[in-house]
């Protein structure tokens, strides 16, 4: 069965954010999620497109809805630039 995967739509950019923004190493995502610290890199370089079963897990880790990270969720100022943007 082949797993289905979400085009990298800037989602790993949305990850790396969130998990800055919540002082959070790879390592603390990756032992929150149960996602290999590598494979979260991976997405946040935009190496690899995550699967909808990583979207799901990182959004929990992250503690925002999955339809945030793929861009669907709501448009916000960031706090520390200024700058508009989704999260």
């Amino acid at each position: 069965m082949e797993t289905a995967s979400v085009p990298d739509d800037g989602v790993g950019a949305r990850v790396r954010g969130l998990r800055m923004s919540n002082a959070q190493t790879l390592r603390a995502l990756a032992g929150t999620t149960g996602i290999p610290h590598s494979t979260i890199w991976s997405i946040e370089h935009a190496r690899k497109s995550p699967t909808l079963a990583e979207v799901q897990r990182l959004a929990d880790g992250l503690g925002v809805a999955w339809t945030v990270l793929v861009g669907i969720g709501p448009r916000v100022v960031c706090p520390c630039c200024g700058g508009a943007g989704w999260i």
